[in-house]
């Protein structure tokens, strides 16, 4: 008998410990984030705002227009 309750008190121990895990997870927040450079500094969106991501391309220079 005395076996049946320490493995009751694992096992109330072990929920114990799950509900405070599921606790914390929903408390938790999370936000997908897209970071870049420009120059020096660092800069970033929120993933959501962000509709699509090219890639580099040379800068083609028109006459006329200033630098």
């Amino acid at each position: 008998m005395p076996d049946n309750t320490k493995n009751e008190r694992i096992l109330a121990e072990v929920e114990k410990r799950k509900h405070q895990a599921r606790s914390s997870e929903a408390a938790e927040e999370r936000s997908e984030l897209v970071i870049f450079t420009l120059g020096d500094d660092f800069y970033a969106f929120y993933g959501h705002h962000v509709k699509e991501i090219l890639p580099y391309e040379k800068i083609t220079l028109v006459p006329g227009c200033p630098d």
